[in-house]
């Protein structure tokens, strides 16, 4: 059923089997593919969100969950800019967080997509950096050099160029930390700036 043809069911039963039916379809996956299972397990969740809703005429409820690590704080970064210009993202990280890659990448303007499409969609996957940056610990704060991400305590700068072989599109800003305990980097923060062709 399209939701988009239909009214919401502002006063629907959720019946449990079908709410449970949700919940074993993100539980039982296995790996390689088994992000929603790992996602919901993470001990590293700072705050959590549950959506449901059903269309009249149907009894299946459509769920949503979003989980949020907040374990930063970042300085605003441009919504829009034009290929090759410059950037300075600055932040800090809140403990026990610490900072491990600050990543680059991009991907083409999304076009748009048919529900039958979107609905095949199983993984959230955040595009292979084509740049990234280890942190250089420092001492005193002094000018740094661009392309040099310079981490003093838990505050970090990089000031870089957004160029992907003279591209437009989405650039994405992602921040990786490391946690103890745990064997991999998480992604604590992921922004994206619309990046357009430069003016000939």
């Amino acid at each position: 059923m399209d939701a988009s043809a239909s009214p919401l069911a502002l006063d629907a039963p959720y019946m449990a089997e079908g709410l449970d039916r949700f919940q074993r379809a993100f539980m039982d996956e296995e790996p390689p593919h088994d992000g929603h299972r790992r996602n919901i397990l993470s001990r590293w969740h700072t705050a959590v969100g549950v959506g449901v809703a059903q269309v009249e005429g149907s009894r299946i409820p459509c769920v949503a969950q979003e989980f949020v690590d907040d374990w930063g704080t970042y300085e605003h970064l441009p919504p829009k800019i034009s290929v090759g210009d410059f950037i300075d993202i600055r932040g800090e990280l809140h403990e026990p967080a610490e900072l491990a890659i600050v990543g680059i990448s991009r991907i083409d303007a999304p076009a748009p997509r048919a529900p039958q499409d979107l609905n095949q969609t199983s993984d959230y996957l955040v595009p292979e950096a084509y740049e990234a940056f280890l942190p250089r610990r420092l001492k005193t704060p002094f000018p740094r050099p661009r392309g040099v991400l310079s981490l003093l305590g838990s505050t970090f700068s990089l000031g870089t160029y957004l160029d992907d072989e003279g591209k437009p599109g989405l650039y994405e800003i992602s921040i990786w930390a490391r946690f103890p305990g745990v064997n991999e980097e998480r992604l604590v923060s992921l922004r994206t700036i619309d990046v357009g062709s430069r003016a000939p």
